[in-house]
């Protein structure tokens, strides 16, 4: 299986590959690691619950690159757009919360292992652990204003080592999700806590959508 690399958010590398998932044991307590699959030739988004999603581009930015956005018919939020960072093992979105609701963040970077076996069809495993960039005011409305007030958080470490206590993940996995925590962490302070000013260091040679259409909610 080819997975993501730990390496450096702000670098690239194609030779290293992140360490194989354990064997996954079922739990009460906490959920395996979630799955999700991005067809890029069915243009199918299918999320860890097994539903397919049509997505409206997907966009190769390299071969270990990769940026989708889609529609969503979450009551909270009705657009999302992703970029994939296989090598760096990351996952930047925005959520695009409808007008009226509470924002509870700006921008969502998740920590995963990326499988581009088959470069048509990417298989993401979630690694628990998220950096948020969110409102400094708990009850911020959508829309945002430009210069809101954000802080940046991670989230889940619980979760993360719950897993790993219950052998959902292994130690090899779960240093590789902390280290690159911990790097993009210190990335994005080394850019005033901001996301998108992070990211311009990225290389990715494309940004986030000018605008978008929210889809109904469900």
């Amino acid at each position: 299986m080819s997975t993501s690399p730990a390496t450096s958010p702000a670098t690239s590398a194609s030779t290293a590959a992140a360490p194989a998932l354990s064997p996954i044991r079922s739990s009460q307590d906490t959920h395996p690691p979630k799955v999700e699959t991005f067809d890029l030739r069915e243009m199918v988004n299918i999320d860890p619950k097994g539903f397919q999603r049509k997505v409206d581009e997907f966009r190769t930015l390299t071969p270990s690159r990769l940026y989708m956005r889609r529609g969503m018919d979450h009551p909270k939020f009705g657009y999302l757009e992703s970029f994939l960072l296989a090598d760096e093992g990351l996952r930047i979105s925005i959520y695009h919360f409808r007008p009226g609701v509470k924002v509870e963040h700006q921008r969502y970077v998740d920590i995963v292992s990326i499988d581009r076996t088959d470069p048509q069809c990417w298989r993401m495993t979630d690694l628990y652990l998220d950096i948020l960039q969110a409102p400094t005011d708990p009850e911020a409305i959508a829309p945002l204003p430009v210069d809101a007030a954000t802080q940046i958080r991670v989230e889940d470490v619980d979760e993360l080592v719950a897993a790993h206590t219950q052998g959902l993940i292994s130690d090899e996995l779960t240093e590789f999700a902390i280290e690159t925590t911990l790097t993009a962490r210190a990335a994005i302070a080394a850019h005033g806590d901001n996301i998108d000013a992070w990211m311009q260091t990225l290389n990715l040679e494309a940004t986030w959508a000018d605008a978008v259409e929210l889809s109904p909610a469900a």
